[in-house]
Formats: structure tokens, sequence, C-alpha cells
């Protein structure tokens, strides 16, 4: 029997659906008439039965399975296919990696993501040309150190799992590693891992790295967010890391970094009181990120490659940023800020400032020298008035007012080309009617203002979806005029009080 008629056995008795809905389609793949791959879902089945077990089972070039459902346990056909490259069994309900997975001799990636099995066997180094473990999502409690002996895996993620503890990985070929969204305890031994490109070791409870004096010399990424470090790991100088993630730890000083190729530097949520970017050689650094430390100073300079700079959530009473000719991103929301400082004015490319959540009472006339600017975000402070210089501001797009003390809008708004603007939680008791020519912006949010009325003009616009006025102190002649009005089905807007 060929092929096509086992696919045609298969599709007979309803396992097999090419022309299910979008995505969803089962998907078999021929070559010179020959099935080499097969991917369909079996529903809420625990098992194929005989009858479709034997029929594949006849399949003997299938190169690729994919298989979906709620398969208890591997199927017994998989372990006749002695050409099978790729096994992906995901999302089923597997309890565990059977000793006989060692008879697939040429499987290359091992895909069982979404399962619920427990460890992962020593029998997986004897796979010599698997390259791919993809475990994510299961129960893992176990890992066989002899599991991690094989030498020619180059992709291993066991991320998402019930790891408490792991052992040496000892996988020298290993390029990506992910054990990201464990319960891993100190130590964690990557001291062997010399050809990695990224490591991944976030959302753990990791307060001591083995680190071999050759691991980082290819690596790209380095995460280890979300950990109970105390001391910045030592990584040598030689290293080609483009991105390090130390955020969400309990490291109160770093030591002089000297890392030519760092693009992009987490440091957030740690216990820094300063930072300064002379102490350290990052050249190529792209985006530094220092939120909620508890930075009182920091110091900035000549870093010209600089993009992106957040400093939300500190205490700084003393800032020294000057020389980031590339900067379009800054971040100084949650310091306790009186005023903007004034190095935001020096930034000429800056395109997004947020400094929300400070004591800001003014936004200064020289906001027009930020000619890019995109987007404002400086809600929640205690800014009364805007001054009629923001009105320069050509490619403003967002403008986030909430939370503050306005009593009035420039009469002009209308002009700048927003699409998002937020003033909930003011003082507003009228709104300009240059506001009507925001076309873009469909929800109109005026909640906890002091508006007694809104005009018709307003409420009859078109493009406003949503108007919202809750919590203002609207008159009942007004309230009646919207009921009377919604009854007559004349108005554009859905207006919510």
């Amino acid at each position: 029997m060929t092929d096509q008629e086992n696919l045609d056995q298969l599709i007979g008795l309803g396992v097999f659906n090419p022309n299910k809905f979008g995505d969803e389609s089962d998907i078999a793949v021929f070559e010179d008439g020959v099935l080499v791959g097969i991917s369909f879902h079996i529903g809420w089945r625990t098992e194929l039965g005989e009858e479709v077990e034997e029929i594949l089972s006849s399949c003997s070039h299938l190169r690729s399975v994919q298989l979906g459902g709620q398969l208890k346990a591997i199927p017994e056909f998989i372990y006749d296919l002695e050409e099978l490259v790729q096994l992906d069994l995901s999302y089923n309900v597997l309890m565990e990696i059977p000793s006989r997975i060692s008879q697939l001799e040429n499987l290359e990636e091992l895909i069982l993501l979404g399962n619920l099995i427990r460890e992962l066997p020593k029998e997986i180094c004897q796979l010599r040309r698997l390259r791919v473990i993809e475990m994510q999502k299961n129960h893992l409690e176990r890992v066989d150190p002899l599991a991690l002996t094989h030498g020619g895996l180059t992709h291993l993620d066991l991320s998402e799992n019930y790891l408490e503890e792991i052992p040496p990985i000892n996988c020298r070929s290993l390029e990506y590693c992910n054990l990201a969204y464990n319960s891993l305890k100190s130590p964690v031994d990557v001291s062997r891992l010399e050809n990695v490109a990224t490591l991944d070791l976030s959302y753990n409870k990791i307060s001591e790295l083995v680190i071999g004096d050759n691991l980082f010399s290819k690596c790209q990424e380095l995460i280890l967010s979300n950990n109970h470090l105390e001391e910045y790991p030592v990584i040598s100088e030689s290293t080609n890391l483009i991105k390090l993630d130390l955020s969400d730890n309990q490291i109160q000083t770093i030591p002089r970094l000297s890392i030519k190729s760092l693009q992009q530097l987490n440091l957030g949520m740690n216990l820094l009181t300063e930072f300064a970017s002379s102490d350290h050689h990052l050249p190529s650094l792209e985006y530094l990120n220092l939120q909620r430390n508890s930075l009182k100073r920091v110091s900035i300079v000549d870093q010209t490659k600089l993009r992106n700079l957040v400093l939300r959530g500190n205490q700084l009473s003393e800032m020294q940023i000057t020389g980031l000719p590339e900067l379009t991103m800054v971040d100084i929301s949650e310091n306790n800020l009186t005023r903007i400082p004034g190095f935001v004015f020096e930034l000429k490319t800056l395109t997004h400032l947020l400094a929300e959540d400070n004591i800001i009472s003014r936004i200064p006339e020289e906001i027009c020298e930020l000619k890019d600017l995109y987007g404002l975000w400086i809600g929640r402070n205690q800014i009364k008035t805007l001054p009629d210089e923001i009105m320069h501001l050509k490619y403003l797009d967002t403008l986030w007012l909430d939370y503050n003390l306005l009593e009035s809008l420039p009469e002009r708004i209308g002009d700048l080309g927003l699409s998002r603007l937020s003033i909930y939680h003011n003082r507003l008791k009228v709104l300009p009617h240059s506001i009507l020519e925001l076309k873009e912006v469909s929800i109109l949010n005026l909640t906890n203002n002091l508006f007694e009325e809104l005009e018709m003009i307003f409420l009859t616009a078109s493009h406003f979806k949503y108007i919202q006025l809750e919590d203002n102190p609207l008159s009942d002649t007004f309230k009646e005029k919207v009921a009377a009005l919604e009854r007559l089905g004349t108005l554009s807007s859905k207006i919510m009080m």
C-alpha cells in the first residue's frame, strides 16, 4: 500500500482532516510520492488506537511527526520510524520520556513543550544526532546528570518548569540555553558553556553563578533578571555580549565594566545608590535601564550611542547628563522632581519624554526646544497650565496630562497632530473648540474634572466614539438633555456619566 493510500485511510477514519479552517488544517508532506512529514490533531483522544498506529507505522520514511491532542504516552509507531528527524508532541499530557527514546538514532529535534513530564532522562545522551530539546511548560523536577553531557546539543529550553537544582551543564556545543521561570537555587554551574550565544536564567532563586573563564567569549545575550544575586558576576573583558540583564536582584555596587560590544544594559530594580558612566567603558551602549534602585546621584556623560535612558523610580537629587547626541527617550518618572531638569532641553534628538509621578508644577517654555518630541507623558504632577510654546511641537502625537491641576488648555491645542490625549483627573470646566480638530482621538476621557455640562458640538462630533464624564458635577439639565438626545438617536458618541 502506498503512502497516499495510507493517508486516504486516515482521512476515511476521521483522524486526518486537510480541510480544517485556516491554520488548523492537518498537514501531510510528500516527496516523490513518499510521505516524509505529517502533522495533525486528534482532539480529546488520549491514544491513537491500533488501526491508526498500524497505518502510521507503515509510513516508514516519515522524518517529521507532529501530533496534538491528549496523548498520555508516546505512540508506539514512533519507535518504528528509523528515519525520524523531528518529533513534536507538544501540548499533550505526556507523563514521561521512556527509555525507548534511545531507539530514535536519527532524531535531531525533540519538542515536547506543554506536557506533564517530570524528568529529563539519561537516555537523551544516547541520541547522538540530537540538536534541539524544547521542554518548556512541563512539570520537570529532575534532570539526569548524563542528559546534560550531550556533546552535540545546540538548543536547550527547559523554561517554565519546577526545577530547584540542575547538574553542571556539560554540553559544549550548546548555543542557546533557557532555564528561566524555574526555582533554581545556587550554585548553578554554567562554566562549560564555551559556545553559548544566549543564556537565560531569569526568574529563579540564584544567588551564585559558577562561570568559566571562556564562558562569555561567544555569548551575546546573558539574562539573569529576577534572581537573588548580591554581587555582579565576573565577566571577562573579552566577551562579545550585546545584551546584559541583571534587573530585579540585590546588587549594591557595580565594578568597572569594560565591554566594548554591549548595547543593552539593564540594572533596574537593584540596590544601587549611585552610577557614573565614566567608571565604565561601554562605547556601544544604546539602552541603559537604572529604574527603581536607590539612586541619589547619576552621571551619564559622553555615551555617544545611547538612545534610551530609564531612571524611573529613584531618589535623584543630582543628575549630570550630557554628551548624548543620539538620545531619543528618557524616563525620569517617580523621582520627586519639582521641575523638569535642564539637561532635558539640551537633548535635541529627544522623541519621548516620561516625567510622570513627580511634583512638577510647570512645563517651562524651553519645551519648544525639543522639536522632534513625539510623546510627552507628564501625568500625576501638579501642573496648572500649559505654556503656549507647546504649540511649536509639530510632531507631538501623544500628550498625557492626567492627574494634574489643569484649569484650562491652550485655545489652539487642536493644531497639534495628536492621536492620543489624556486629560482626566484635572480641574477643567470647559474645552477649547479646537479639540474637535483632533480627528485621531476617538476616546475623550474627561473623568473627574469640574464639568457641569459639555457643549452640543462635542457630543455630536462623529470621531468621538466615547466621551467619559464620570465623577464630574454635571447639572441635572445637562443629564436630561443627554438622555433626550439618546432617545432620539441623534448622538454620535456614547456618553458615559
